[in-house]
């Protein structure tokens, strides 16, 4: 059996008394946040945009909880006529929620920082997971892309919710 030299004792005991309570903080702060941010994303986003998609209020959901880069990409009158095939498909909306309270933080060259969260959005006919991913802008969430959430697919394909 071998006998640990000096300089390993030193190594391990440096390694429990800094790395383990530096990595247990480091985990502790990202649920924090995690939980902090999760909380302003159902309250800025996903419970006052399935109140105005159950009112039909698509206008407003438009103007009020997409990014700038969403209204360049996608017409006021392509998420409409999204909005509506997605009531003829799905029927009316009854509520969006978390599934899972995790929000991924996640950055893109191209892009910068960006979110994902996926949600159930429950309609009179059907259900279906969502991923929704978001933007800061201007302090608020804001919704830059949505997507059908597919289990398996490597590639996501952006769908209107």
């Amino acid at each position: 059996m071998q006998q640990s030299t000096p300089a390993g004792k030193i190594i391990a005991i440096l390694f429990v008394v800094i790395i383990v309570p530096f990595a247990i903080y480091a985990f502790w702060h990202q649920v924090k946040n995690n939980s902090t941010e999760l909380d302003q994303v159902k309250q800025q986003i996903i419970e006052p945009y399935r109140n105005a998609l159950q009112q039909e209020q698509w206008e407003f959901s438009y103007q009020s909880f997409t990014t700038k880069d969403y209204r360049e990409r996608v017409s006021l009158e392509e998420f409409i006529k999204a909005q509506q095939e997605n009531k003829e498909a799905f029927g009316t909306v009854k509520n969006i929620y978390t599934n899972v309270d995790i929000l991924n933080e996640l950055s893109d060259p191209s892009s910068g920082t960006f979110y994902r969260v996926t949600v159930t959005y429950e309609a009179s006919k059907d259900n279906k997971l969502v991923v929704l991913e978001l933007k800061k802008e201007q302090g608020k969430f804001k919704i830059d892309r949505t997507y059908l959430a597919i289990v398996g697919a490597d590639l996501l394909q952006e769908q209107i919710f």
